[in-house]
């Protein structure tokens, strides 16, 4: 087969010999078994690319480059670039030229679509990779050397080849890689080459397509809150969830784009599931809002009875001293609920551990160390000042980094904190302590808070950092105009309230949120991991107005307002590989036996659903398709999978705590 000297089928541009720009096809196809083509339109502002070994090669962001991803949660472990819609023809060739001359380019493949010039913002392309799918015709693999003829005629490798216990050996799919040349170089892309297989090959090969993605990009997740605010004037009331531009609080706009973009983490099927976020904070919680019904654990109240504080078990709330309870609602407030209110938290399937502080820190040590004892993931502080104790064997900075060595079975707590509202150059406590997650605030316009238009007079504190020192502040993220939900008493007759609040206070339980999104889904990533890909994932706002990002050598990425940028959820959550919870493997208690492809039964026994259990079905992605809470002592359960496409899935049955349980794979 003649090699593909220029790529021609990129998905941009490349440079021919002459330095000449030669323009990628806008269409190619596959032939389909019956012989007719199936066509798909080239996305030409996406470059997808592999290195050598599936290594990681992102580029920085700049006037051409919107965004330059790692797929390391694919197989192929490629890296994507997505064009600014403004680049030009030239600019995106210098990049294309830039990343294949470089040491360790291996292939590059096309993104197409259905739909010609599709928008990229809508996640309508498919991703393609290096690999191709063949079915063989009857008896053609009828001897030793047939395959291997194959592949040498057509410079493939073999990937994939069926599992020799198979019944009807011509009936299933080899998968093949497409060689390099001499110097390194792909023979082709993967249309082109399935193009001259199915020409070429006629009667030896039944059909021959491109590896590509099958699942259906989900984009950002529509919630029933979204319609309750446009109902009441405000369509981006929920601006940090979705900002589209429009009406965020009275008469005023924000900026398109400008939010943390959560509902795309949604739409990749992640909400905090398993995931438990310690709210420390002063007055109490309201079990009862419609909003956060089901959302809290059992938590303590570390004012009443010292030493030892007061468990919590339902509605411990001080009247109308509303700051925890409006915290823990930006966190898991309940979607799609059917209430009149427009909350909706950023983790809205986490759970809520809520701990009673009174702002000293003997309560605080308290807290934080139950909340380790209960299994918090994450911990969320939004409190403090600027004169608090930070000294290196300070109690309350040694409970910190407890929580961060000790806590979720030695893999750390997610430890956050709010960087203070006084529109000062200063260190606030707990947040300036090196190692808590400080986060400042933002506006819906992608200001640092401090736009009084946003109904906010302070603004977000912001700091200059000492040379040599790491910093001290790490993100910022929506603070201005944030739904919360509480609860004006007397709780005889209560009135269930939500308000637009503004400070770093409902910053920090945005960034908590995102961090419970990113554990659910990989419970097994360390606080250091879960940090990195927040931090190093951010949209470094308006450096027009808030500084050079790399105005500090030592603090590469860090600017003194707005740190190492905005938070960006889906960005973080891309980079972060699928991991399902492993639990110990003795037997514990629970049996699994497949009846049929559309029935599996989970058997107890021992006592271990003598409290109930949480059954979770993940497809081959890692995504969690559902959630069954199991009632306590039932001897038996029938999951029915009638509605699963055939393919392989991972069942998890474990206790209330999500501590102890059992993994099942089931082939349908």
């Amino acid at each position: 087969m003649k090699k593909n000297i220029f790529r021609i089928l990129l998905s941009v541009l490349s440079f021919n010999a002459l330095g000449q720009v030669v323009m990628p096809p806008d269409s190619t196809y596959f032939y389909n078994q019956n012989g007719t083509k199936n066509w798909w339109y080239v996305q030409k502002d996406v470059f997808l690319y592999r290195m050598n070994s599936g290594a990681s090669y992102t580029m920085a962001v700049n006037a051409t480059i919107d965004a330059s991803q790692y797929l390391n949660a694919t197989v192929r472990k490629q890296n994507r670039i997505k064009f600014n819609s403004a680049a030009s023809a030239i600019q995106k060739a210098l990049v294309i030229n830039s990343v294949s001359t470089a040491g360790g380019f291996e292939s590059a493949s096309p993104a197409v679509s259905k739909v010609k010039n599709v928008a990229y913002a809508t996640s309508g392309f498919n991703e393609t990779n290096d690999l191709i799918l063949v079915r063989f015709a009857p008896n053609a693999l009828n001897t030793a050397t047939a395959l291997t003829g194959f592949m040498n005629r057509n410079n493939l490798a073999l990937f994939h080849q069926p599992f020799s216990n198979l019944p009807n050996p011509d009936a299933w799919t080899f998968i093949f890689k497409i060689n390099k040349d001499a110097k390194g170089t792909p023979y082709s892309d993967v249309f082109t080459v399935c193009q001259y297989v199915s020409t070429n090959e006629i009667g030896f090969v039944k059909n021959c397509e491109p590896d590509m993605k099958m699942f259906e990009p989900s984009g950002c997740e529509i919630v029933n809150e979204f319609a309750n605010n446009t109902t009441s004037g405000t369509p981006d009331g929920l601006w940090h969830i979705r900002n589209q531009g429009q009406v965020a609080f009275s008469t005023f706009s924000g900026l398109a784009g400008s939010d943390a973009k959560i509902c795309e983490c949604w739409g990749e099927g992640y909400h905090g599931e398993n995931v438990k976020v310690a709210v420390i904070d002063n007055y109490g919680y309201d079990f009862s809002h419609p909003e956060m019904i089901g959302q809290f654990l059992n938590g303590w109240d570390c004012v009443s009875n010292p030493p030892n504080g007061l468990a919590i078990t339902t509605t411990t709330y001080i009247s109308n001293n509303s700051h925890g309870m409006e915290v823990a609602s930006v966190i898991a407030a309940k979607a799609n609920n059917n209430s009149n209110y427009n909350t909706v938290g950023v983790a809205y399937n986490s759970r809520i551990l809520p701990y009673i502080v009174d702002g000293n820190s003997g309560t605080a040590i308290m807290a934080i160390q139950k909340a380790v004892a209960d299994g918090a993931d994450i911990i969320n502080m939004s409190f403090g000042n600027p004169t608090a104790s930070s000294a290196t064997y300070s109690p309350l900075y040694t409970e910190v980094d407890n929580a961060k060595l000790y806590g979720r079975g030695g893999l750390g707590c997610f430890v956050v904190a709010s960087t203070g509202n006084n529109n000062v150059n200063g260190k606030f406590f707990p947040a300036a302590d090196f190692n808590v997650f400080g986060v400042g605030a933002t506006d819906a316009s992608d200001y640092r808070g401090v736009v009084p238009t946003w109904g906010w007079s302070g603004g977000s504190n912001y700091l200059i950092p000492l040379n040599g020192e790491p910093a001290r502040y790490n993100v910022v993220a929506p603070g201005t105009r944030i739904y919360t939900s509480w609860t004006q008493t007397p709780l005889t007759t209560p009135t269930y309230v939500q308000s637009q609040q503004n400070g770093t206070s409902f910053s920090a339980p945005i960034v908590s949120g995102i961090g419970a999104i990113i554990l659910s889904k990989n419970p097994n990533l360390t606080v250091a991991q879960v940090e990195a890909a927040i931090q190093n994932n951010t949209d470094q706002i308006r450096p027009a107005t808030y500084g050079n990002y790399n105005l500090y050598p030592f603090l590469p990425g860090y600017t003194d307002q707005t740190f190492y940028g905005r938070v960006n959820c889906i960005k973080a959550l891309n980079t972060v590989p699928v991991g399902i919870r492993e639990y110990y493997k003795a037997d514990i208690g629970i049996k699994f036996i497949r009846f049929s492809e559309n029935e599996v039964g989970v058997f107890f026994d021992k006592d271990f659903n003598n409290k109930g259990c949480i059954l979770n079905v993940y497809d081959i992605t890692g995504k969690l398709l559902t959630k069954t809470v199991i009632d306590p002592n039932l001897a038996s359960y029938m999951l029915n999978t009638d509605n699963y496409v055939q393919g392989m899935y991972i069942i998890t049955v474990s206790d209330r705590e999500q501590q102890n349980g059992q993994a099942f794979k089931f082939i349908k």
